[in-house]
Formats: C-alpha cells, structure tokens, sequence
C-alpha cells in the first residue's frame, strides 16, 4: 500500500503499536488510516448497526452521562445538566430529528421543578447515540443508513429485511467508509473421523462445536 500510494504521489508513514496503544488512538480519533483485521464478522446482519451507524464519541459527553446515571441527588445532577447541554449545543453528532426533539424538550425541563424528568430525556438522548455504531472508529456517518438499519432492525418481514441491507451494502459499497482489503482463503487439515467441517466465509471458528467425532 506505502509503495502504491507513492506512485500516486502520497507519502504514507507506517507506524507499528503495541496493541493497547493503537486502539487508544483509533478511540482518539488519531489517526488518518488505520489497519486492522476483524475474523468472524460478516456472517451476521448486526455488523451493519455495529461498524456502520453513527455513534456520539465525545469523551465530555460520556463521562456526564456516565456521572449522570449515578447521581442520586438532584444538586449532584445540575452542573451535568449544564454540560451535557453546552456540549450537545454544538450539534456535532450525526444528524438525527430524534435527538434533536429529546434536546429541545431537556432545554425545556426546568431542573428545579423536574429534575427526574430532565435527567431522563439525557439518558434517552445518549441511547439514541451510543447504543449503536459500536466498531464505527472511522466516525461515519449517513443519517440514511442509520434509519435503514434502525428499520430492518424493526421489520419481521423477510424480503423487505433483505431490500433494506441491500440498500445499506451498496451505499457503504459506494461511499467506502473503510476498504476491505483482502479475505483469507481457509485452509484446514484434520484426519478422516472428524465430521461435519463447515469452514465459515468470514473465517469465524463457530462451526467447531458442530464438529463430530467417529469412534475408531
């Protein structure tokens, strides 16, 4: 890739972490590219919401929700009230009419009279941007794929489940938040009484606990 890009005219420096401190960047956002290998992961229609729906991840904004939960007394809760309200007032999450109806209705919560209440449309508010978008390190974000995949969540019918992630795979496909460089091609060696191998295209080892086993 260094060699390819540099034909291009692009210089890219490599740089080698230790694992702990490559996923504190990623975290970070610093970074302009990144490598990784994920095994096991495209054999479910969950790695859609799990890689690519959006996810609020403002540090500020987590560790106020995160004290904000845990805050029992009301005169705890007021300063993080104010925070959560400052931060949100730059409205640098994914664009989202759910989130921003919960914050105007917070805006609207006198903390003096209901706190609770108040306290309650925050917590709704961080659902709605953190639930999801767990693996989503690149901080991509498509308010259109994030209703798809929060509606074939909902959706019980079968075809329509399936036009729905049709729609989500070719918009990813064609946007390229990140680029799937290559699949492994599975190998596995194993004698003549070990039954029912099913190698996984995603490379996943599930399929080893539906092995069995002839006697000798």
């Amino acid at each position: 890739m260094q060699d390819q890009l540099r034909r291009a005219g692009i210089r890219l420096e490599l740089l080698s972490l230790e694992s702990a401190t490559l996923f504190d960047r990623v975290a970070k956002a610093q970074f302009d590219l990144y490598y990784l290998i994920s095994i096991g992961a495209n054999q479910s229609t969950d790695i859609f919401q799990f890689v690519y729906h959006s996810r609020y991840q403002n540090p500020e904004f987590n560790d106020a929700i995160a004290r904000l939960r845990a805050a029992s007394d009301p005169s705890e809760a007021r300063p993080l009230f104010a925070t959560l309200s400052s931060v949100l007032a730059h409205r640098d999450y994914c664009p989202d009419p759910q989130v921003d109806r919960l914050v105007q209705q917070a805006e609207s919560v006198d903390p003096a009279v209901n706190p609770a209440a108040k306290k309650q449309l925050y917590l709704q508010i961080s659902n709605l941007l953190t639930d999801r978008g767990g693996q989503n390190r690149m901080r991509y974000c498509d308010p259109q794929v994030d209703a798809w995949i929060v509606e074939a969540e909902r959706e019980n019918d079968r075809d329509a489940k399936k036009r729905l992630y049709s729609q989500i795979q070719k918009t990813v496909a064609e946007e390229l938040p990140q680029i799937y460089l290559w699949y492994p091609a599975n190998v596995l060696v194993a004698r003549a009484r070990v039954g029912n191998i099913q190698i996984e295209p995603s490379g996943s080892w599930y399929f080893l606990t539906k092995l069995t086993l002839e006697e000798r």
